[in-house]
């Protein structure tokens, strides 16, 4: 079976609908997953005007941006313009890292906190097995506007259209990369002994226990990739990761109503640190977007409360991408006793997968969702 699938089931699997969640029988918990299933969502004929946890999460009042605009004229933001200013009231109820708990993962959806760090999520041998095998498999991504980065495993935007540009898109090309690109993981648990995509998606499914939790699938052949080992060492402009918007309706990941991220550092680095703002995207940041690349003006999120997150080796860093956000440079290593620069930079590697939410309906079986992509 393709998917990968890490929920934790709470009663029987149910038979629905073809139009609606597949469940079959789960495996003995002392299995390498916890369950074997096919979670597929189907597009309903329309969209609702709102979802169950009210109008804050109704990302379709946005739906302007999709109909009214070509992707060509979303954001005409440049460095030095006269912008409107985004008077965004602040979300944050705290700006300092919390640990893993159910409670910090919804603050976090809902944009009430900014950072969750799970520590030692991986160990000091681990992280250096994956490093090994890891390093000599890195390629270029088959498209990206921003910095030079590097991956093993597939990304889901270098499929879709980037930059503002009108481009033909064809889903069927990533779904099929997507079905091989599952093997990876297979891969690195038979050189390094663990899986550490399963091992992050069953630590997020053990927090729901009461909701589907699992990778992204629109059933049909329609599967989605979820576990990007990636390097970025050099800067990213001011930017957002916010599906309904990057991606549209055409994609399963365009109905998420919210959107975070884990990254599992896996080599240490002296930098790389990622600023989060308390700032969410919205239609009137389109007025601040480059329509060259992915970034937005600095000046969108002058004054705003911030967060860093620094890369630890073994640490699993979490964070709500709606969230504009900055990765910074990775520094080069110095002598440990003279701090000396030794003129080179280590890759900075993580394994990361978005998180969607996707709030109950018939096709999710009434349960609130969470999907991996990556």
């Amino acid at each position: 079976m393709i998917l990968r699938l890490a929920r934790l089931p709470v009663q029987p699997p149910r038979s629905l609908s073809s139009r609606g969640l597949a469940n079959v029988s789960a495996k003995a918990l002392d299995r390498p997953w916890l369950c074997s299933q096919r979670t597929a969502f189907a597009r309903p004929r329309s969209l609702p005007a709102t979802d169950d946890r009210g109008p804050s999460d109704n990302i379709w009042r946005d739906e302007w941006t999709f109909n009214n605009s070509s992707r060509s004229s979303r954001g005409k933001g440049k460095a030095g313009a006269s912008l409107p200013p985004v008077t965004a009231a602040p979300q944050w109820v705290r700006d300092q890292e919390v640990g893993l708990t159910r409670q910090a993962f919804l603050d976090m959806l809902d944009g009430r906190t900014p950072l969750i760090r799970s520590k030692s999520f991986a160990s000091r041998d681990e992280c250096a097995a994956f490093e090994r095998e890891l390093s000599p498999r890195l390629n270029p991504y088959r498209k990206n506007l921003g910095p030079a980065l590097k991956k093993v495993g597939v990304a889901q935007f270098e499929y879709q259209a980037q930059g503002g540009r009108e481009e033909a898109v064809d889903p069927t090309l990533y779904h099929e990369a997507a079905r091989d690109a599952w093997s990876i993981h297979d891969e690195l648990r038979s050189k390094c002994g663990t899986n550490l995509m399963e091992r992050a998606m069953r630590s997020i499914a053990a927090l729901f226990p009461d909701w589907n939790v699992g990778a992204a699938s629109e059933g049909h052949g329609r599967e989605y990739y979820a576990g990007i080992y990636r390097v970025i060492n050099e800067s990213t402009p001011v930017h957002c990761d916010w599906s309904p918007y990057d991606s549209g309706k055409d994609w399963l990941i365009g109905r998420i109503t919210k959107q975070v991220v884990f990254n599992l550092c896996l080599v240490p680095v002296l930098g790389g640190k990622t600023v989060i703002h308390d700032l969410q995207w919205s239609p009137a940041s389109l007025a601040y977007r480059d329509v060259d690349t992915y970034g937005y003006d600095p000046s969108l999120v002058a004054g705003r409360t911030n967060a860093t997150a620094w890369p630890v080796a073994g640490d699993m860093v979490l964070f709500n991408t709606r969230n504009f956000h900055q990765v910074f440079p990775v520094e080069e290593d110095r002598h440990p006793i003279t701090g000396v620069s030794l003129g080179t930079k280590p890759p900075r590697i993580t394994l990361s997968s978005f998180i969607g939410y996707l709030p109950p309906s018939p096709e999710t079986g009434n349960r609130p969702s969470l999907i991996f992509w990556s």
